[in-house]
């Protein structure tokens, strides 16, 4: 109950719900200040003299040198949102500052009601508390809300995919070309090598042949469906494991 008592006296509620309004303010213009330096510079892309922007084309270029494809533009750069700062503090923290300070209003508007019907002060008192609290709450989430950040956000994004994918990416035929080309090589490749199979099988049957016309033991088993038969036998043969 002292405690309490040193704080209504000393008006400390008041002035800790004031300071929780100054601190949501100045978190809600630092994160304004981050989505406004960002639109600001999409105009100058690819040379971008902000730290979070430069991350992101050198992300890209990097990955594109690899061979790796950004699919999902969007996902992407969701990612990299949370990579931003602002003022030393990463801008998801920043923005929900702003959120802790209306909440610690609502802490001390209800630290005030408590003390003032507790020990008995005037109800001007404690409904001073509650309006100067009620008050700060509604600034912030008012002016958060006339802020934009939403808009802003999708501004950023919007503008950040136009450039990845209409202005950075290579064109579609140059992507397409090295693999059009490897399939094509693949396909040579596998022609070139049933070529060279179909002419040692043509060798094997042409030797059994010979055997077959020396020896007339062997003649019954040059019919025509056996010599199916006996191509698909040396080819199975020739393309089992471990025969080369």
């Amino acid at each position: 109950m002292k405690l309490l008592r040193e704080c209504m006296e000393n008006n400390l509620f008041f002035y800790g719900m004031i300071a929780a309004g100054l601190l949501g303010i100045w978190s809600l213009f630092w994160a304004n200040r981050f989505y406004e330096r960002a639109i600001k510079e999409l105009r100058h892309l690819p040379q971008a003299k902000d730290k979070w922007a430069q991350g992101i084309i050198d992300d890209y270029n990097q990955r594109t040198a690899r061979g790796q494809a950004v699919v999902n533009t969007e996902a992407f750069l969701r990612t990299k949102l949370p990579e931003g700062r602002t003022a030393g503090v990463a801008l998801h923290r920043m923005k929900r500052a702003t959120g802790y300070m209306a909440y610690l209003c609502v802490l001390l508007i209800g630290a005030a009601a408590y003390a003032g019907y507790t020990l008995s002060y005037p109800l001007e008192r404690v409904y001073a508390h509650i309006f100067l609290g009620a008050g700060i709450i509604a600034a912030l989430l008012l002016l958060k809300q006339s802020l934009g950040f939403g808009s802003k956000e999708d501004m950023v994004l919007d503008g950040w995919i136009d450039y990845l994918e209409n202005r950075a990416a290579p064109p579609a035929a140059e992507t397409a070309a090295p693999k059009e080309a490897a399939a094509l090589k693949k396909a040579e490749s596998n022609s070139e090598q049933n070529k060279k199979q179909e002419e040692l099988i043509t060798q094997v049957e042409a030797g059994i042949r010979q055997t077959a016309a020396a020896d007339s033991r062997f003649s019954r088993m040059l019919s025509p469906e056996e010599e199916n038969i006996m191509r698909e036998v040396i080819r199975e043969y020739m393309t089992s494991p471990g025969v080369s």
